[in-house]
């Protein structure tokens, strides 16, 4: 069974730190060497941005791969249904929604649940995500994954964790 974990934030943002919600979100794909795919659409594809996600989860023993919407993009189905982790990173949060939808990635990531990805955990792991922009960002995933099926995880660094939560 896979699990897609979309992150709004940027848990190991721009450097390396403990990598505790790394280690997290790897140890929830129950996957010996889990694949992963990062996409850093909301940076517009920010290479160092992209440089310290493989360093991180290089470290962690996962295989690493990257989506990258501003340069030749790849078979976007293809890809995404074969990974157990899917890390969306922070930044522009308007940007990256029309990109996808341009790209029509919500319905390959609801296809990527229906062939069995248990849960899509939005999470906000620098704390700095907005409560109206986590709103957007939940009300479209939401047409297109049962509620039942989707989670938050916020962090408190600017005190919004609970506001972001509810």
């Amino acid at each position: 069974m896979k699990q897609i974990i979309a992150i709004g934030g940027g848990g190991f943002g721009r450097e390396i730190k403990d990598l505790k919600i790394e280690k997290y979100i790897v140890d929830q794909s129950k996957a010996r060497t889990p694949k992963i795919c990062f996409i850093p659409t909301a940076t517009g594809d920010d290479q160092a941005y992209i440089d310290t996600f493989y360093k991180a989860f290089n470290s962690l023993g996962c295989i690493t791969s990257h989506i990258n919407f501003f340069k030749r993009t790849i078979n976007l189905k293809e890809h995404i249904l074969d990974q157990d982790i899917i890390y969306v990173g922070g930044g522009n949060t308007k940007s990256m929604l029309a990109v996808w939808r341009e790209w029509n990635l919500a319905l390959i990531l609801k296809q990527a649940y229906e062939n069995g990805a248990r849960w899509i955990v939005l999470c906000d792991t620098n704390g700095g995500t907005l409560p109206n922009e986590v709103r957007e960002i939940v009300e479209k995933v939401s047409k297109v994954i049962p509620g039942k099926n989707l989670g938050i995880h916020a962090h408190n660094n600017l005190k919004l964790a609970l506001k972001n939560s509810i």
